[in-house]
């Protein structure tokens, strides 16, 4: 097997596992809109005809939540074997909203590291707001936080969704009240959201990463 051709199955082997669309069914373009390449560019490596640089290799990898060693060569295919980390992508609210329709990760700009394994279809979401952090308590989800979200889960009572209906995406507590289902904020200033026929749950939160000082006041020094 060529050098070129063996990129090319890596490199679609690792676009399948984050969901992105099938190969000749818009999958050049997906790959040229996420890594800023030409379509031909995208095309090549996709068909096993070129190769990236090496430094825009390594940007590929951590997109995909693999090695560069990996892509190349078929070694060491975890982005950090030794810790255990992997990379997932980190989705604006719109990213989000997209993937609740697809349901496939778009192209996007950023991922986080988080301990894995994780399963296929796993995102990353940065907390914008209040209405998921109750400031009595303390409790909560506080602005700027991010929030790991699995799409694959079946939501239960108690559990943290993300959700879109029609053209709003958001981020609460799902719950059954008598047979009806809401989603309820966790900060008491906020309203409880019916969910509606054209509701799609996007993911299930199962993990929060956090600067610790987001939860700690901020005290002004005094002489």
């Amino acid at each position: 097997m060529s050098k070129h051709k063996g990129f090319s199955d890596r490199l679609n082997l690792a676009l399948d596992k984050v969901g992105a669309p099938p190969k000749h069914k818009g999958r050049q373009s997906y790959v040229g809109e996420l890594f800023g390449v030409s379509q031909r560019a995208a095309g090549k490596w996709l068909e096993g005809e070129g190769m990236p640089s090496m430094d825009r290799l390594t940007g590929i990898a951590a997109s995909l939540g693999v090695s560069a060693e990996w892509l190349l060569t078929g070694n060491n295919k975890n982005t950090h074997r030794d810790n255990g980390l992997v990379s997932v992508p980190l989705l604006s609210w719109v990213q989000a909203g997209d993937f609740c329709m697809q349901e496939m990760i778009v192209a996007h700009d950023e991922s986080v590291l988080i301990p894995g394994p994780v399963p296929d279809g796993t995102f990353a979401l940065k907390i914008k707001g209040e209405s998921m952090f109750n400031p009595t308590t303390g409790e909560g989800f506080p602005d700027g936080c991010t929030i790991i979200v699995e799409a694959g889960l079946t939501p239960r009572p108690g559990d943290f969704v993300v959700a879109r209906s029609g053209d709003e995406v958001v981020f609460k507590e799902f719950v059954i009240e008598g047979a009806t289902p809401y989603l309820r904020p966790m900060n008491p200033r906020y309203t409880p959201i019916k969910i509606a026929e054209d509701t799609v749950i996007c993911g299930v939160a199962t993990r929060m990463v956090m600067d610790v000082r987001l939860r700690r006041p901020h005290i002004q020094a005094t002489e």
